[in-house]
């Protein structure tokens, strides 16, 4: 089925072939429409898509009512039709025509749980920079979590793929990354806790985490796998964390926003927030500076009109533990970009 999506901004909806309804939320980044673009696919039992918004991102967040319990059809469809995830995949190209956004430059995902699938097959479908799963469940069928019927997670997911269809990439991450690997792939981040005590959680490591990170490393497919020492199924990071790595390992390629440039003479230490070419000049932009020390606030510059400050350094701070973390605020809001200190020579 073809649905012909004009995406629109805000909370909205699309109808499926039965007339119920698939929700989603795009919120445009407020300087360009051409900057990043983030899709958020939102865990089971969620009702509503995620209200994150960031001024130089454009955002579009979704959410799952389908399934047995109409909480979860893990961005699939229902026995055995992929009607959501075809939706979704329109969806998502609707949101690239309308970012003019560059997919392989970027076009990020983030996806938790039972919506990992979703992150990993529309970020390949898509072609996507990057994609962070936040303990991802990467298969169900003839694993712990289904044997052990928590939540009756084995019934649910048989209502979306069969037994009897098991076999479809669909219903394993693993087999819908190998059926790819003649693309270029996104470079994957994974973020999993070290330790389990649930009994539906016993072996989640080997069975999904490992599972999928194993798979990349065999298949030469970039991965950032990241182990917290916490436990059991939980977000580890906001979404202002994941956007940072994001930006520090498969930072957007696409617009030139601004750069911060630093000049240490002797105890003189000269910064400059020098706005890009994609950057909305409207002459009352502000800039404001914070000299950090082994990633603390060691001293901090308001906001100004001028774009150049000049810091005194104390002769007992080491040149390899300064940054300097530049801000412009605008009408639209405030960006923010931390360089290392370069010293002359």
């Amino acid at each position: 089925m073809a649905y012909n999506i004009d995406i629109k901004e805000g909370l909205n909806t699309v109808e499926v072939f039965d007339g119920r309804k698939f929700t989603y939320r795009f919120t445009p980044a407020t300087f360009s429409k051409r900057a990043p673009l983030l899709v958020i696919s939102s865990a089971r039992g969620t009702r509503v898509p995620s209200k994150f918004n960031r001024s130089d991102w454009n955002v579009l967040s979704v959410v799952d009512t389908f399934g047995r319990t109409a909480d979860m059809s893990a961005y699939l469809g229902e026995k055995g039709n992929f009607f959501i995830k075809e939706l979704l995949y329109e969806l998502i190209q609707a949101a690239i025509k309308k970012c003019e956004c560059n997919p392989r430059d970027n076009l990020y995902f983030y996806s938790s749980s039972i919506a990992s699938g979703s992150g990993i097959g529309q970020g390949i479908l898509s072609e996507a920079r990057a994609v962070y799963l936040n303990s991802p469940i990467i298969r169900v069928h003839d694993t712990t979590i289904y044997k052990s019927k928590y939540m009756d997670v084995d019934k649910a997911i048989d209502f979306v793929i069969p037994p009897s269809m098991k076999d479809v990439l669909e219903a394993d991450g693993v087999r819908f990354l190998k059926a790819y690997t003649h693309k270029k792939l996104p470079t994957f981040f994974v973020c999993e806790s070290l330790h389990h005590t649930e009994p539906w959680l016993d072996n989640f490591l080997e069975e999904q985490t490992y599972y999928f990170v194993n798979a990349c490393k065999e298949e030469g497919v970039e991965v950032h796998l990241e182990l917290i020492d916490a436990e059991d199924h939980i977000t580890h990071h906001t979404m202002q964390e994941v956007i940072g790595f994001f930006e520090k390992y498969t930072p957007p390629k696409y617009l030139d926003i601004m750069k911060v440039t630093t000049l240490l003479n002797k105890n003189e230490l000269t910064v400059e927030c020098i706005p890009g070419k994609d950057f909305p000049t409207t002459g009352d932009e502000e800039f404001a500076y914070y000299l950090m020390y082994k990633g603390e606030k060691h001293l901090v510059d308001g906001y100004k009109k001028s774009t150049t400050r000049v810091f005194e350094l104390d002769d007992a701070l080491v040149l390899d533990d300064l940054e300097v973390k530049g801000f412009v605020k605008y009408e639209g809001g405030k960006i923010s970009k931390k360089v290392a200190v370069i010293e002359k020579k």
